[in-house]
């Protein structure tokens, strides 16, 4: 059962302790292989001198220009199209995993036909943060936290029959930059029926600086959430809404089309200061 690990990146990653983690597990390397695709051109020296150490691990440069802002979907979706494994592995590009997990993934899927299988992420807090331990998963597996139980973008491992099915990661410009595509792709998943399940096996996150929100109107939307509990602060109000409506009908299977049909229904955005009211305004034609 080939395995095709494909994670991503915009030229921001402060480090790739997760080549190193995925490429030195207990599987053959003939039986997988680990794509790093970037949105940029990455010409980071360590990158390079870390993806050379593997015979079976490339990266994949999307060549787009730096005046636009990045996309993990396009990224995901671009490395899936690239890779040849049966099984698909999706992890978050700063995480650390134990050698084994290749081992656990196929064991899941030969046990469960059309299966995504989640890993819960536990993280590193700032006040634990050692540059020479962190990168260890014996220092991580004492100190990490399990601050969200349902972090999507951890880990997924799904067949690539599956990914299909579902028409992979949400391409639309709403989606760009940071967000909540690996709930979005959940909700997908889930409304088509695919059996979710969740592993016992941990992964662990060091910590890092946050790379921000999708929203710069971060605080006016986590006052509006106490009124509208659809809304996600950090996803931003554009993503929150496509998100929300697939929530509402679960027998709904959203393609390209879909999306667009829905993004059609929304009144446009404008990037301008918005008072609190005007705000509360946008959201009630939304409902």
């Amino acid at each position: 059962m080939k395995i095709s690990i494909i994670t991503w990146d915009a030229c921001f990653r402060e480090s790739f302790h997760t080549i190193k983690s995925f490429c030195e597990q207990e599987l053959p390397v003939e039986d997988f292989e680990f794509i790093w695709v970037d949105y940029y051109i990455n010409e980071n020296e360590t990158l390079l001198n870390t993806i050379s150490k593997y015979s079976n691990a490339h990266i994949l440069n999307l060549n787009n220009p730096k005046t636009k802002l990045w996309h993990l979907g396009e990224c995901i979706n671009e490395g899936v199209k690239k890779s040849s494994g049966k099984v698909l592995i999706i992890p978050d590009g700063d995480i650390l995993v134990p050698n084994n997990i290749l081992r656990e993934i196929i064991t899941h899927h030969k046990k469960t036909d059309g299966l995504a299988l989640y890993f819960r992420r536990w993280d590193e807090l700032k006040i634990d943060h050692n540059p020479k331990l962190s990168y260890h998963i014996s220092h991580l597996d004492q100190c990490c936290r399990l601050t969200n139980p349902t972090n999507y973008a951890g880990l997924i491992s799904l067949s690539r029959t599956t990914f299909n099915h579902v028409q992979g990661y949400e391409e639309s410009e709403i989606f760009s930059g940071p967000g909540v595509n690996g709930l979005e792709l959940y909700t997908r998943l889930r409304n088509s029926g695919v059996s979710i399940q969740w592993s016992p096996m941990k992964i662990y996150h060091p910590f890092h600086r946050s790379s921000g929100s999708s929203d710069k109107y971060r605080n006016s939307l986590e006052t509006a959430k106490r009124k509208y509990q659809w809304i996600m602060p950090y996803a931003g109000l554009e993503q929150s809404w496509v998100v929300h409506n697939r929530e509402l009908d679960l027998s709904y299977l959203a393609s390209k089309s879909q999306v667009h049909k829905y993004l059609d229904l929304m009144p446009s955005i404008k990037p301008i200061p918005w008072h609190l009211n005007k705000l509360h305004s946008l959201i009630d034609r939304r409902l």
